[in-house]
């Protein structure tokens, strides 16, 4: 499965339209807590933005999708929220008492707190921004698929 596609499933668009079915489900007919499922994906969707921001400006309605700058409101979205949520999140198993916390909870933390350290010594340098989409493996993993495919 291409990320890509798992990772549209964590849309603003698809939590707000749960958010839309919740109001008008008046009998109840949907199981669980709609609206607990649409924030916590508009959550994700935030965070996916919040490091993925390829451009200085934001998108129109998408304040996190763009370089992390001294202006934006990266920081104020991964001390306040994103931090304290991620660390306090888990997965249940099958019985309430059964709980666990993946390493991918535990990487979204230390990738936020990297990149908060990484921004710090930036600022330090005088750099005015930080395209946080940059910061990936895939010129790293494109180098070496063009290395194998020299036969070395």
């Amino acid at each position: 499965m291409k990320v890509k596609h798992a990772a549209q499933i964590f849309s603003q668009r698809l939590a707000a339209t749960l958010r839309l079915v919740s109001q008008f489900d008046t009998q109840r007919r949907c199981e669980g807590n709609v609206e607990d499922t649409a924030e916590l994906l508009y959550f994700f969707d935030r965070l996916f933005d919040s490091v993925n921001g390829s451009t200085k400006l934001p998108d129109r309605g998408k304040c996190l999708r763009a370089g992390l700058t001294d202006e934006s409101d990266h920081l104020d979205f991964w001390n306040r929220e994103a931090l304290p949520l991620l660390d306090t999140m888990q997965f249940q198993k099958r019985s309430p008492r059964d709980q666990s916390r993946p390493p991918s909870l535990k990487n979204w933390s230390f990738i936020l707190k990297n990149m908060k350290s990484i921004w710090s010594v930036l600022k330090s340098e005088d750099f005015s921004d930080l395209l946080t989409r940059r910061l990936n493996q895939d010129p790293l993993e494109n180098a070496f698929g063009q290395l194998r495919s020299f036969g070395a």
